[in-house]
């Protein structure tokens, strides 16, 4: 079986220098393969779906059935949603839809964080990582 592009797409923009490559786990590997070989750095990613993509469309209408049954408030507090790169809106319908969209679309982080920094005065950010074993 022959492998395309568009089998891989791009999950997560976390920084000018690093972003995650979402998709078929082949494609993505032989995709990280090539960009090794022009001199990036590439790590496989241990998950278990190609989460933020339109692969993900499979789950959709499971995951969607189980949004629909959560009672939604409009937020206290700004929260900056990874696909909109904008704060949640108040009403519960449109936050279920903008929520349902973070399923196949890739997550905004940078963007995120310089909403955060330019429009809310975030000045703190606190890195969190699971311990291992």
């Amino acid at each position: 079986m022959t492998q395309s592009r568009e089998d891989v797409h791009i999950g997560n923009i976390n920084s000018p220098g690093q972003i995650v490559l979402s998709g078929n786990t082949e494609a993505v590997k032989h995709l990280g393969g090539s960009l090794k070989q022009k001199g990036h750095r590439f790590t496989l990613l241990r998950v278990s779906m190609a989460f933020h993509s339109p692969i993900m469309r499979v789950i959709h209408d499971e995951l969607e059935a189980y949004v629909a049954s959560i009672p939604f408030h409009a937020p206290q507090i700004p929260v900056i949603s990874n696909t909109t790169m904008a704060p949640y809106p108040s009403d519960p319908g449109e936050i279920r839809r903008i929520l349902m969209a973070h399923l196949e679309s890739p997550v905004h982080w940078m963007n995120n964080v310089q909403t955060l920094w330019n429009d809310y005065g975030v000045r703190l950010f606190v890195r969190w990582a699971p311990a291992t074993s």
